[in-house]
């Protein structure tokens, strides 16, 4: 952004270079202070800018067809001469300077409205409030790291177009991230439509229906392939990669707060998200011996969003299960947060310590000797062991993956019920809990290395070598469901 003592040549240039395509420069003036000639694919026109209250502030003087640089020069003098005064350089003072000049009638007011990057702020912190915090980072990265939507960086919101969106959204099709430019398409309207409510329309410009219709271009038609006869089911790990997993977990090789994560989510089967985001403030102790109750409010979970739920959902912790979250929490102590599974660093330098990364569960479980589950698949083995071995049926699997609560966990006789220890959640999950208990027991015996911390760590730190380095392929996402075939046959090569 130069700084000249702009002339007639100067604003002649302007008035050339703003046609449409135009990328959006500013000139500031040297002779008057604040005062900035801008030039975009709207045209050319004046701006006063200061700052109030350590944010910048602009506001739009009018075109350059409207004022001359005279006249412009004059409007930035009297603005600073009124902020001085502590008066407010607004709508109102902006009439009694068409008064001033004579020009009352033959000039429209610009339209009040707030600059992207401001608008962009506040509304990103409306979502930190009212959405999920998942769904929040996912909001902010679209709109702050898709470089197809800098080019509204400076401009007021009210003045871009939905033609304009149109054109931003294709570009990031064109770029072949397809799905990516219908998630900006969708958040951009949700921004918009937040934008033209009635609470702050009047400050920001924007009608309702602004950006209705924006969407992006259809996706490219994928080129048919034979199919496979039989589609393959998805991965339902058997219990003695379950019972490994566990092993391995507890087994010292890895970092103590990951192997708790992951033994947390081998007795609890919930979602990888809902584990790394659990808090301590959500466990409570039942009134039965040594067990608890592990409660998940709904703005913290995809499902209750999606279902417009308003219950918590509550997963019974039978003693083995509570004593991983007691050991979990005195971990936490120390650290004084309110995670079980706080993090190790920020996610971005500077700022502060949250949650435990998902990926620190799922690459461990990658190293690990004999494992191709992934946290999701575990979900997948608690409903067909369920099925198979203690017929809960699906209504009992679904009332702990949270699929379909069934009742309202907020209610104060069904609270007492679970805190009591009884009713069909408790039966389900003290069943599921021994079953992992034994299939651990099984696998230890199985394979004696699991003993062996020292093997262990030693085939992880390699196993983490390789798939970092490229050196061997790391394990394929695609999952084969196990045959008949005996335990040690259908271990992976290690």
């Amino acid at each position: 952004m130069p700084t000249i003592d702009i002339n007639a040549r100067t604003v002649a240039k302007a008035i050339a270079d703003a046609k449409p395509g135009a990328k959006q420069s500013e000139i500031s003036d040297s002779r008057a202070r604040g005062l900035k000639l801008r030039i975009g694919a709207q045209g050319a026109s004046w701006q006063y800018r200061y700052e109030q209250a350590g944010k910048g502030v602009r506001f739009d003087l009018g075109s350059v067809h409207d004022w001359s640089l005279v006249e412009a020069r004059e409007l930035a003098a009297d603005a600073a001469a009124h902020r001085r005064k502590r008066g407010t350089v607004d709508a109102a003072w902006m009439e009694t300077m068409l008064v001033k000049h004579g020009r009352k009638g033959e000039i429209q007011l610009p339209v009040k409205s707030w600059d992207w990057a401001t608008a962009r702020t506040d509304y990103l912190a409306d979502v930190d409030r009212t959405k999920r915090m998942k769904t929040a980072a996912s909001y902010r990265n679209l709109l702050t790291n898709t470089p197809e939507l800098e080019r509204f960086a400076e401009r007021a919101v009210s003045t871009i177009s939905r033609r304009e969106a149109a054109k931003a959204i294709a570009d990031i099709h064109a770029r072949g991230v397809e799905a990516h430019a219908e998630h900006v398409a969708a958040v951009v309207s949700a921004f918009y439509t937040w934008l033209g409510d009635d609470a702050r329309a009047d400050d920001t410009g924007i009608e309702p229906g602004h950006m209705r219709g924006l969407r992006a271009p259809q996706r490219t038609a994928k080129k048919e392939v034979a199919k496979p006869a039989v589609k393959a089911n998805r991965y339902a790990p058997p219990m003695h990669e379950v019972g490994r997993l566990m092993a391995i977990a507890r087994s010292g090789a890895i970092n103590e707060r990951i192997g708790l994560a992951i033994q947390h989510m081998c007795f609890t089967v919930q979602r990888i998200t809902y584990i790394v985001h659990a808090r301590i403030d959500g466990m409570e102790a039942a009134l039965t011996p040594d067990e608890g109750l592990w409660r998940m409010e709904p703005q913290h979970r995809k499902t209750a969003e999606n279902r417009n739920d308003t219950t918590d959902h509550v997963v019974p912790l039978p003693a083995p299960a509570w004593a991983v979250v007691q050991r979990a929490m005195t971990l936490t102590e120390d650290l004084d947060h309110h995670r079980l599974f706080p993090g190790f660093r920020p996610a971005k330098a500077g700022g502060t310590v949250d949650a435990m990364a998902e990926s620190a569960v799922q690459h461990n479980m990658t190293y690990m000797p004999g494992i191709v589950a992934r946290p999701h698949d575990l979900r997948r083995s608690f409903t067909k062991f369920g099925q198979s071995k203690f017929r809960w049926g699906i209504e009992g699997s679904r009332s702990i993956l949270d699929h379909n609560e069934g009742f309202a966990t907020d209610d104060v006789t069904v609270h007492s019920y679970l805190h009591d220890g009884i009713g069909p959640k408790w039966d389900i999950m003290r069943n599921w809990v021994q079953y992992v208990e034994e299939a651990t027991a099984e696998a230890i015996d199985f394979d004696k290395r699991l003993r062996d911390v020292e093997w262990l760590s030693d085939f992880i730190a390699r196993r983490r070598h390789e798939i970092k380095t490229g050196y061997r392929k790391g394990v394929s996402l695609a999952k084969i469901p196990p045959t008949d075939l005996a335990r040690g046959d259908v271990m992976m090569e290690y």
